[in-house]
């Protein structure tokens, strides 16, 4: 498709390319300053990189030539739309890819784009900005509802609960729908009764979150992924939606049929059908342990949500500060799975908060930095559920196993690095989590954890006494001006303690005002 006319107004053109499992994808789009956009063009070419991965382990070479030649023709389109921003990325069946790192240089080498390998709390990230942004009216913010979000992909399976408009609880679990037909194939001419092997196999799957979505009394249930998408297009329904009756039957209808059969009756290709039995299973039984009778798909895929993240970013939209709040609150989940004291993590969260933003002159971090700071201030103690001894070190260790949504695993490391040195600690040259920072990294982790160590100080006995700070730089001094009615003997001796590595870090001594 050929370039078209623009408007003449504030906007900018940028682009998602999507390195997926099953396709390779890239929409063009013009983002205006007020947050919307325009798609401009969309391109697709089928793959076989999840194939190759979930059976080999590897991308094989032709799979690598002809990605090499696809990207190559993004690139004369990226020309072409003269676009200024861009993101591309590649998901499941690259992160499980042993040979990913040269297939992505071999792409880099010839044709000038870095592709960014995003975990599945990145995925997240982009499919529920899309989803939180394109459709406000189904739910997500309804204080009286909760809402059930299942992302059926092709190398995971992802859902979330939202509960009176917030962002309640993440899990992801590797069952995605090419992933479990490739793993299973072996057992397929082994059984005139596969479908029912693949069904037991998924519900076992299933089986530890069956309560969690049982009790959360879901009202509505939505639907994202490509697999879900293809599952929808064989109905026609004019609605955002299918009913819990039509899969179930639809499910009795195909578990029998061969693939040829299923292919030829419901035009699909051959990588559509390898899809469809695993998904119609795992849509089927999340319809059955929600009681719901019908499941909304809009239809979102990953490329739109990461459009609308460039315009957020590009823009400074409002509404990205909107979205960190459902961030905040998978942390929060978190933080309650492993028992954290919630009064002690609020209060610290709150005073770090504090002297970021009243320190903003001195430490120079923007507000990305800013959100690093308040998830290492909410789970700082959540060592102590392993244990009380070197609890710091545990909880750096539990937070880089953690599925924050939107989060890189280099994040996670550098907010986990964070935590690690909020206590008594400093940074070291010989520590393994440290060496693997670049320079600018250990900056930002020593920045914000001597903040946190002051901020944890200043709740020292777990009472919330600190009601407010002001701070009051003078004379190489920063003085620290606290808002209570309490007691703060213990707070100030712990202060001090704290006050020599900021004061390393940052050039300015802090001390509390008498």
């Amino acid at each position: 498709m050929g370039a078209i006319a623009l408007k003449k107004n504030s906007f900018d053109i940028a682009a998602a390319i999507d390195v997926g499992t099953n396709h390779l994808k890239m929409s063009i789009a013009q983002m205006n300053a007020d947050g919307s956009i325009l798609i401009l063009d969309e391109v697709s070419k089928p793959t076989s990189i999840g194939s190759d991965v979930f059976t080999y382990g590897r991308i094989n070479t032709q799979a690598i030539k002809d990605t090499v030649q696809t990207i190559k023709g993004f690139k004369r389109l990226l020309i072409e739309y003269q676009v200024k921003h861009y993101k591309a990325i590649a998901t499941s069946a690259f992160r499980e890819a042993e040979n990913q790192e040269y297939v992505l240089e071999r792409v880099r080498i010839n044709t000038d784009i870095t592709i960014e390998v995003i975990n599945s709390a990145q995925e997240r990230y982009y499919m529920y900005k899309a989803l939180r942004y394109e459709y406000p009216n189904l739910g997500l913010d309804d204080a009286d509802e909760s809402v059930l979000v299942a992302n059926i992909a092709s190398g995971g399976l992802e859902f979330s609960i939202y509960r009176q408009g917030s962002l309640t609880m993440t899990e992801y679990i590797n069952i995605g729908a090419l992933r479990l037909h490739e793993s299973l194939s072996d057992l397929q001419n082994k059984t005139i009764e596969f479908s029912r092997v693949m069904e037991e196999f998924i519900y076992s799957k299933l089986s530890p979150v069956k309560s969690i979505i049982s009790k959360a009394n879901i009202k509505y249930f939505v639907g994202l992924g490509t697999e879900l998408n293809a599952i929808f297009t064989l109905f026609n329904n004019k609605n955002n939606y299918i009913r819990k009756a039509d899969v179930t039957k639809l499910y009795e209808k195909i578990r029998l049929m061969k693939s040829e059969e299923i292919s030829t009756i419901y035009h699909l290709s051959e990588k559509q059908v390898e899809t469809l039995l695993p998904s119609v299973i795992i849509l089927n039984l999340f319809l059955k342990m929600t009681h719901i009778e019908k499941i909304y798909i809009p239809m979102l895929e990953l490329h739109r949500g990461m459009i609308l993240d460039i315009a957020d970013w590009r823009f400074d939209l409002l509404r990205q500060r909107n979205f960190d709040e459902d961030i905040i609150s998978s942390v929060w989940y978190i933080g309650k799975k492993y028992g954290i004291d919630r009064h002690h993590s609020s209060n610290v969260a709150k005073l770090a908060l504090l002297i970021f933003d009243k320190t903003a002159k001195i430490h120079k971090l923007n507000r990305k930095y800013r959100l690093y700071l308040q998830i290492a201030a909410i789970l700082h103690p959540i060592g102590y559920y392993v244990n009380f001894n070197n609890y710091n070190i545990i909880a750096s260790w539990l937070i880089q196993k953690q599925n924050i949504m939107g989060f890189s695993n280099k994040e996670l490391e550098i907010i986990a690095s964070i935590v690690r040195y909020h206590e008594t600690e400093v940074p070291q040259v010989y520590h393994s989590s440290y060496q693997n920072l670049t320079h600018e990294e250990k900056v930002i982790v020593s920045k914000l954890s001597a903040i946190l160590k002051l901020a944890n100080s200043l709740d020292s006995s777990h009472e919330g006494k600190i009601k407010n700070i002001e701070i009051i730089h003078k004379k190489g001094e920063l003085y620290f001006d606290l808002n209570t009615n309490y007691n703060t003997v213990l707070e100030e001796w712990m202060f001090a303690q704290r006050a020599d590595f900021f004061e390393e870090v940052m050039g300015l001594r802090p001390m509390i005002k008498k």
